[in-house]
Parts: structure tokens; sequence; C-alpha cells
């Protein structure tokens, strides 16, 4: 940290969430905006240093943002009144801030819709927060397309209400978490479900997860007060 040199500072804030990811050589992809509702957003990837190295305006407002290990970044806008308006919803960019136009999400079928909330692997498998069966992993392969062949298998159902998933994280082995205020599941990559509660003394809240390539996650909480 006594080494990050700050580049750049940009003045005004619409106080909305300002979401960031590390990719595994260090850079750092970064989604805000500056400005009332109607003023674009900014996708960027900063280096280990803090220089921004590479910047596009994106169409939507990016809930969440997630990479991979070859630095590829997906974007999730928040669910529309269309809920399986999924294809226009979820975007993935290379390194340097491209769109792929190859990359097709599914559609979901009628009633189901998505938590913004996702994670990405690194291999690039892309894992999102579905409302079916009152809360389901949905798994797409790289290209989006449905891992399983399609939308329904696969989906994996999980023990947490989609509406209560505060954060998705995913670690080297392809194990995939998914919390709750209190409560952190992880589904193993052999398809294993695993739950733990999590509500330790002076702490409100789970706010957010991360899982390092050793399998440890870190948790971020809110104060009692």
């Amino acid at each position: 940290a006594a080494q990050l040199t700050v580049s750049e500072t940009v003045s005004g804030t619409d106080q909305d969430e300002v979401d960031a990811r590390v990719d595994a050589r260090g850079d750092l992809f970064i989604a805000d905006r500056v400005g009332d509702a109607s003023a674009p957003q900014r996708l960027a990837r900063a280096a280990r240093s803090g220089d921004r190295q590479a910047e596009v305006l994106v169409p939507d407002k990016i809930e969440d943002v997630a990479c991979d290990a070859a630095g590829r970044v997906v974007t999730l806008r928040a669910a529309s009144a269309l809920p399986d308006d999924l294809p226009g919803a979820l975007r993935r960019y290379d390194r340097d801030l491209v769109e792929d136009p190859g990359f097709q999400a599914p559609d979901l079928a009628d009633g189901i819709g998505w938590q913004d909330r996702l994670t990405v692997t690194r291999s690039g498998e892309v894992v999102l927060v579905t409302t079916h069966e009152g809360g389901s992993l949905l798994y797409l392969a790289a290209d989006g397309s449905p891992r399983g062949g399609s939308v329904q298998d696969s989906l994996v159902p999980l023990p947490v209400a989609a509406g209560d998933v505060v954060d998705v994280a995913s670690d080297f082995e392809g194990s995939i978490y998914v919390a709750t205020a209190s409560e952190i599941v992880r589904l193993g990559s052999d398809g294993v479900l695993d739950t733990a509660d999590w509500n330790p003394a002076q702490r409100e809240a789970i706010v957010a997860i991360a899982a390092d390539d050793s399998g440890v996650v870190l948790v971020s909480c809110q104060d009692q007060d």
C-alpha cells in the first residue's frame, strides 16, 4: 500500500455504490458514475501502481463487476421490469475494455429474475444468483451460453433466498460462496453445499465477501454502531 500512488481525483458523486475487482495480475477494474442519474457510467482499468490505463463509457448503471484470471471483465446491470432480459444486462469486456461481441447471455424463463450480484471463476465461467425456486445459482460458460446446455440444466438451488444475497465470490478451485447478512453458503466444485452461520459479537451484518486462492474467505461486516 505504501507504493500505491493516487494518480487522479474525480470531483462529484451521485453517491451510488462504486464496485471494483482485482484480477490475478493485480489490475483493478472499477465501475463508477459521477453526476446525476443521466450521467454516463465508466468502466476503467487501473494498474497496480494506481494509474488508470483504460476506460470506456458503458450504456448501463452497473450493479456488479467481476473478472477472471485472464483479465476478462463481466458487468451486470440491475434487473429490469422484464425478468428475462438478461442478454442486455450481462456484458463481457476484454482486458482493454473492448466489449466481446460473441458473448451472449441466454433469455431466462418467464418469472425468473436475477439478484444484482455475480462472480466469475478463474476459467471464465459466469455465476449469478437467480430467483428460480426462491434462490438458485446459474452457471454460464465463457461465451455466455448455459453451461448445462439449457438454463434449466444450468441452475443449482440454494438454501437461501435470492433477495437475501448480499455478495457472491469464487475461489481458485471453483467453489462458489454466497453470503447473506448472517450466513455464508459454499457450493463446492464437487456439487456439495455447506452452510455456516456467521454472527460474531459487535457485528451487525455481512456486507461483502471475497475468497483467496487457498480458499480463505474474507468477510466485510457492518459494525453495530
